[in-house]
């Protein structure tokens, strides 16, 4: 069970996140929305694949943890951040199925954000964050959004 406090703390099982739900000068309308789950914070961005596109450039796939996934190239901007490396990589992994040994894909994108922060993402896994994330819906309007700890 959660509960949604006035003071504007939301209490979940996993934790208490702080959230400013109101405009300036505008009431908070607290009873509008409503904790849906609250699960482990990881980085908002997971590094899933490269492929080539038409002209043969490097394509990175990246999923965000909205569901969406964007395609850059390196160099390019993603969210605040901007895709500086790619390098590539396989780990040899046996499948018991098929009695053999395949090539999984195994590369290595580097990110760099604000402040000179550098983040390497190992591909199909996700980089895991300190906390917890809540998500949100809005009974009224039917929206979901995510809020971290600290969020405002």
């Amino acid at each position: 069970m959660r509960f949604i406090f006035p003071s504007g703390l939301l209490l979940g099982a996993a934790g208490v996140f702080s959230v400013t739900l109101s405009g300036v000068g505008a009431a908070p309308v607290l009873e509008a929305i409503r904790v849906f789950t609250t699960e482990p914070a990881c980085f908002e961005y997971q590094f899933t694949g490269a492929t080539r596109d038409a002209d043969d450039g490097l394509l990175l796939a990246f999923n965000h943890r909205n569901g969406r996934t964007a395609f850059v190239r390196p160099g390019e901007g993603l969210g605040v951040f901007r895709v500086t490396d790619y390098m590539a990589g396989t780990n040899r992994v046996y499948n018991p199925s098929l009695h053999a040994t395949l090539d999984e894909p195994a590369g290595k994108a580097t990110l760099a954000g604000p402040g000179g922060e550098m983040i390497v993402l190992e591909q199909n896994r996700r980089l895991p964050r300190p906390g917890r994330v809540a998500w949100l819906v809005g009974l009224d309007s039917g929206l979901w959004w995510s809020v971290q700890e600290q969020d405002v």
